[in-house]
């Protein structure tokens, strides 16, 4: 690796993130009756995110990543953004004193976010992924939840907008409904957040079709709740029909994605079917959207993933898409039993894609904002 961080892709790490803190919420709830097996309450350890850390040791050295250690902690006040002070105070203790592993681990994450955002505002990098844990998509202004302690995704929002982003584009392809950004921009047309995700999965009672925002924020924010057994033909209707057209409408010039490799056919807590090159295929869709609105500027923000076996080749699949090289890596599931198993659209999932592509015609555009 060279000094040189121009046109390279950051990755951020801490030992922390993969230490044995505990998850600030328990497993997985399934909400259809339908049975389920999760790893109960060590469903999230640090086996999840150190198996992306190796794997990124070994890719580093083809690929034009910029390992990023070099970040401070956040502190209160930027957790505050968006984060109740009673909240604060209780995870992290009163001001001025050590916060639990859990939380010093929080505070490292959204150090990290807060990092490569400014580093990919400020074209220091090409684009980044936060490799972060605690996750972030589903903690709300005063509660964890799912795994996920501070809002990651949503601090980064605002740090960009502090920065100077008019237009941020969220788009979350976790297995689990985002309900912290919808609810953190639930009223504002600057941020849209679109959320794809398994319906009527996790959390309970969120992430309907008919959560659209409201005000001056109704049209930014779109919900897709793909069916059980969506794979990468959903996915790519979704995009192309719904993701793409949205922003293309909306021109973001700042990009974030909650990427959660919780989709994939082979993870316990979800019924969805992606495989490692549908990740990339999304990937690559997200980078051509930064390219093409935000100067290349794209944040990814990691989320849930809990098939040990699998993390890794999804992960190695976002970092080339992330940095345009390959690393010769192959993926022996896809070799031995093919992709035509994710590829099917259901009638099901046509009907829901149908719909939130209606919803286009309340995306805010910048003419009606008054940005030129």
């Amino acid at each position: 690796m060279t000094e040189n961080n121009a046109l390279r892709t950051g990755v951020s790490w801490a030992p922390a993130f993969g230490e044995k803190h505990r998850a600030p919420a328990a497993a997985f709830l399934p909400t259809t009756g339908v049975p389920e097996f999760l790893p109960d309450s060590a469903w999230d350890v640090g086996d999840r995110v150190l198996c992306l850390y190796d794997a990124l040791q070994h890719v580093a050295r083809t690929l034009p990543i910029t390992q990023v250690a070099d970040f401070a902690p956040a502190d209160r006040n930027d957790l505050l953004r968006f984060h109740d002070e009673t909240f604060v105070r209780a995870q992290l203790g009163a001001p001025g004193s050590e916060p639990g592993p859990l939380g010093a681990a929080g505070l490292l994450a959204v150090g990290a976010i807060r990092e490569l955002t400014r580093r990919v505002w400020s074209r220091q990098l090409s684009n980044a992924y936060a490799l972060v844990r605690p996750a972030g998509h589903h903690a709300e202004p005063g509660s964890p939840g799912g795994g996920c302690l501070f809002a990651n995704g949503v601090l980064a929002a605002i740090e960009a907008k502090r920065l100077g982003a008019r237009r941020v584009l969220f788009v979350d392809w976790d297995a689990h409904h985002g309900n912290s950004q919808q609810g953190a921009f639930w009223s504002d047309p600057s941020v849209l957040t679109v959320s794809v995700h398994q319906g009527r999965k996790f959390p309970a009672l969120t992430g309907d079709v008919d959560a659209r925002g409201e005000g001056a924020g109704f049209g930014a924010n779109i919900n897709v709740p793909v069916p059980p057994g969506s794979g990468g033909g959903v996915y790519r209707e979704v995009f192309e029909r719904i993701v793409e057209p949205a922003a293309a409408l909306f021109r973001p010039d700042f990009v974030i994605v909650a990427s959660g490799l919780d989709a994939s056919y082979i993870d316990p807590s979800a019924r969805l079917s992606l495989h490692s090159g549908d990740y990339e295929w999304m990937t690559s869709r997200m980078v051509a959207t930064a390219d093409r609105y935000a100067a290349g500027r794209l944040l990814m923000t990691h989320e849930g993933g809990y098939a040990l076996g699998y993390l890794s080749l999804c992960f190695v699949r976002i970092l080339e898409a992330l940095t345009g090289e390959r690393t010769g890596i192959d993926d022996p599931f896809l070799d031995r039993w093919g992709t035509d198993f994710a590829a099917a659209v259901s009638a099901e999932a046509e009907d829901v894609v149908a719909r939130c592509a209606g919803f286009l015609r309340d995306v805010p555009h910048p003419a009606h904002q008054g940005v030129k």
